[in-house]
């Protein structure tokens, strides 16, 4: 396969209909920052939480395989800002609520 081929089969139809959110904090590091990407960049999910950590700058080296977004941005040190910021107070934490999620669940039951 010549570098640069795509290394999936685009389906003809969507295969996930639904709707989905993911959410993210300041915790959020490395392997998932990279899964988080591609779904801000195509708007297939709604994310909400905190601005992620950021990368620590490690490569991924993979022969003959390139990874680009096209999103024009590092992530080192810097982090993927969420479409939807919610801040979790301390208070939040120790008494059980989570509002990231709250949030998440009006916004995936909403007809929008």
């Amino acid at each position: 396969m010549p570098c640069g081929d795509p290394l999936y089969e685009q389906p003809e139809e969507p295969v996930f209909r639904g709707r989905l959110a993911v959410l993210v904090d300041r915790a959020t590091a490395s392997a998932a920052e990279d899964f988080v990407m591609p779904l801000l960049v195509t708007k297939c999910a709604i994310v909400l939480g905190e601005t992620t950590s950021g990368s620590t700058g490690q490569p991924i080296t993979c022969q003959r395989a390139g990874f680009s977004m096209g999103v024009g941005a590092i992530l080192e040190n810097v982090g993927l800002w969420p479409d939807v910021s919610v801040d979790v107070s301390l208070e939040d934490l120790s008494s059980g609520r989570d509002p990231a999620l709250e949030l998440a669940l009006e916004l995936l039951a909403s007809d929008d």
